[in-house]
């Protein structure tokens, strides 16, 4: 199995309850090629960069899956088939790659855990 991060955009004129199936049905196929999906981000609504199809304004979602590589293909082909999927990209993430955002998760919770113990530590004082 290798490690694959796909970000894509879907259409955020459309209703709350169609993002999700469309994300949904997005996760089915990881899962009908055996594969686990390790983190999903759901970035929400976002400005674009730049128009797309006469859209200002995306939902921006990132699933990094481990999978085999017969599951991209089929991935990358409903994003094709969807015309609420604005825009797609999928990488592969080889072990140099993933230890870099193992490290950058692992800066952010201890980065996370000071200012937790700095805003107790100054409530304490307060008290």
């Amino acid at each position: 199995m290798r490690r694959y991060e796909v970000t894509y955009i879907i259409d955020s004129a459309i209703e709350p309850e169609r993002i999700d199936s469309i994300i949904e049905r997005s996760n089915e196929i990881i899962s009908k090629f055996n594969g686990k999906i390790v983190d999903e981000k759901k970035w929400g609504k976002r400005r674009l960069a730049y128009e797309i199809d006469k859209r200002q304004y995306g939902y921006y979602v990132i699933t990094n899956f481990d999978a085999d590589s017969a599951v991209v293909p089929e991935l990358e082909k409903f994003f094709r088939m969807n015309q609420y999927v604005l825009r797609y990209m999928t990488i592969h993430l080889d072990p140099k790659e993933m230890k870099l955002i193992e490290l950058d998760a692992e800066r952010k919770r201890i980065e996370e855990e000071k200012a937790l113990e700095a805003a107790q530590a100054n409530n304490k004082s307060e008290e």
